[in-house]
């Protein structure tokens, strides 16, 4: 049997909806109606009937109960100076990316921060063992449940969502975070000055 098929049924059998996709990553069927309702096995089995090299997709969003956090390093994405990811399930992706599976319902947030994507509610992400157009292949890194997001993520998507943009924590506030309230004005006039 085909891997990208049993990994299809095994998402599928999460309770995750599944479509095939081609190796640009573009859906082969025409997917909006999985975002409300997931296949069955037997339609699962004849797409791969029909499209044997195809990769997978899981659909984000409330039919799922799942986004993705999308980081693509060849872009500048780093979430480092936000804060730690907690073990989640995690996937490598063929491009040399990451791949961050949380639990919950966000919306699809492009350039949450560069680099940096939300694949929500009306969107989807491929899956390994899915070839990226690259020629490398996405593969699990870590096999933990999706977690719950971190409030600082939440944190992030909320101000975006509230301001369009995400202001970047300077290294001024972390350094005063410590610091007492009279000695901090002074501090930071003179540090930023």
């Amino acid at each position: 049997m085909n891997a990208v098929l049993d990994a299809a049924l095994l998402y599928a059998n999460r309770n995750w909806s599944v479509i095939p996709v081609g190796i640009d990553k573009r859906p082969l069927v025409l997917w909006e109606s999985h975002q409300h309702q997931r296949a069955s096995p037997v339609i699962i089995k004849g797409w791969y009937q029909k499209y044997p090299d195809a990769g997978v997709a899981i659909i984000t969003g409330a039919i799922s109960g799942i986004f993705v956090v999308d980081v693509d390093p060849r872009h500048g994405g780093d979430l480092a100076p936000y804060g730690l990811m907690p073990a989640t399930l995690t996937v490598r992706t063929g491009g040399g990316g990451w791949h961050f599976y949380f639990k919950g319902v966000q919306p699809c947030r492009p350039g949450l921060v560069p680099g940096v994507d939300i694949k929500g509610e009306g969107g989807y992400v491929v899956a390994p063992p899915s070839r990226h157009p690259s020629g490398g292949r996405y593969t699990v890194e870590s096999e933990e449940e999706p977690s719950d997001p971190p409030s600082w993520l939440l944190g992030l998507i909320s101000q975006a969502r509230q301001t369009g943009k995400v202001r970047a924590r300077s290294w001024v506030a972390d350094a005063l975070a410590g610091v007492a309230d009279g000695v901090r004005a002074g501090l930071q006039t003179f540090v930023e000055g």
